[in-house]
């Protein structure tokens, strides 16, 4: 590949110039963009594509995408400096580049620190618009299954390339895969906040204690079946990072001796009932980024209803989460941030009803429809037959654009079963 296969950088508004000479490099090009900053593009000499099995264990590729993905043969790599000095930002402003980089001809690219694989599609949702990375777009989630296709171990990536704490989740509930992935959010902010550490103990969501034992204790320590589900040989899968076990019994390992178990609640289908945990800033973040790409959202409703008209069996629901105060709030902060079904906006007002019953504000119920203001929004979601769409996960909507033919098929099946 050739220098020159680059110039359509420059209509990116990114500035081009020769990067200083290495031994190891075909040849390198100095990048500087008025807001996402400067990096170096280097053609490596001995640079590989990553091994197949990453794509097809990631958690954020479709099947197509990754078998798409594997047959990549050629790769540049890009450096760069810090410029706002937070990760979030920082690594936005890199898939920035990445963006442009990949053109008109590129496949995908991947975050190494991280070992995320952006499929094309994926990057140019994420920066069609100009918010801070979500904490799942600094990490990615392995997910190895049997034979049968049952997922045993899931484990994170890109934490502990960064100074916090990976973790493993042994015989994983297939609902953090899906409809309670907010609670491995919840867990790598909490890694990021410093929470998530051999021998701390975390709350991903109420009620529920799990806790954190260092991988060289827990595969020492614990019972033969649970060691055998993280097999690592290679010792790939160890440093800064823990797995994540029932909080009882790791109080009564440290008491007793007894050994570590997998944490059961992680395990089983969510309750309803239990609240996902984030922290006040964590919140905060989300709300950010929420509202940064609230227009994107409301293109896709109209997306979605547009395909609902065209396409029998198609069904979409638009949900937003709103942060009311709290009766008695002592500040600000204190608010219950619950679900409303997205009807539409009015002016500027959001058009939603309530969707579950406040716990701790008296004059809101379920059902109550009303006008509400963008200010309040923190999370926002569609909720679609082939999973979850959200400013973070992108997948299901990659799916539907991508496999239009296929959609149709599995929906009318599906009714035909019904019937």
């Amino acid at each position: 590949m050739r220098k020159e296969n680059f110039d359509h950088l420059l209509s990116s508004g990114i500035e081009i110039g020769e990067g200083d000479q290495n031994e190891a490099w075909h040849w390198a090009l100095k990048l500087k963009h008025p807001e996402w900053g400067e990096a170096t593009l280097v053609n490596s000499r001995s640079v590989a594509p990553p091994p197949a099995v990453l794509m097809e264990w990631d958690a954020n590729l479709n099947r197509d995408e990754a078998e798409e993905i594997k047959s990549c043969g050629t790769m540049v790599q890009l450096m760069m400096d810090s410029k706002k000095n937070n990760i979030l930002g920082d690594r936005k402003n890199a898939l920035q580049f990445l963006n442009a980089i990949i053109g008109d001809d590129g496949l995908a690219a991947m975050d190494h620190v991280a070992q995320k694989i952006w499929s094309r599609d994926a990057l140019a949702i994420e920066v069609s618009h100009s918010a801070d990375l979500d904490v799942d777009g600094i990490m990615t989630y392995h997910l190895v299954s049997n034979e049968d296709h049952q997922i045993y171990w899931l484990h994170s990536h890109g934490l502990g390339e960064i100074g916090f704490y990976d973790f493993d989740i042994l015989n994983p509930s297939p609902d953090l895969n899906g409809r309670a992935h907010d609670v491995l959010r919840s867990l790598a902010f909490r890694s990021l906040e410093g929470d998530l550490k051999p021998g701390g103990t975390v709350e991903p969501f109420s009620s529920v204690e799990v806790s954190c034992v260092a991988v060289d204790e827990f595969m020492s320590k614990a019972a033969p079946e649970y060691v055998r589900l993280r097999d690592d040989s290679n010792r790939d899968h160890c440093e800064q990072r823990v797995v994540l076990c029932d909080g009882k019994g790791r109080f009564l390992s440290s008491l007793f001796g007894s050994k570590p178990e997998p944490s059961k609640e992680l395990s089983v289908p969510l309750d309803e009932q239990n609240l996902i945990q984030f922290s006040g800033e964590a919140t905060e973040l989300m709300s950010i980024r929420a509202k940064a790409s609230f227009a994107f959202f409301v293109k896709l409703v109209e997306e979605m209803a547009d395909l609902s008209r065209r396409v029998p069996g198609f069904e979409a629901t638009a949900a937003l989460k709103l942060g009311y105060k709290v009766d008695g709030a002592k500040d600000d902060t204190d608010r219950e941030h619950m679900w409303f079904e997205f009807h539409g906006m009015a002016g500027e007002q959001i058009d939603a009803t309530l969707l579950n019953q406040p716990f701790h504000i008296a004059s809101m119920s379920a059902g109550l429809r009303g006008l509400h203001p963008l200010d309040l929004l923190t999370e926002w979601c569609i909720f679609t037959p082939v999973g979850k769409i959200t400013h973070t996960n992108s997948r299901p909507l990659r799916y539907i654009r991508k496999n239009p033919d296929e959609l149709r098929e599995t929906l009318a099946k599906a009714e035909s079963e019904k019937a």
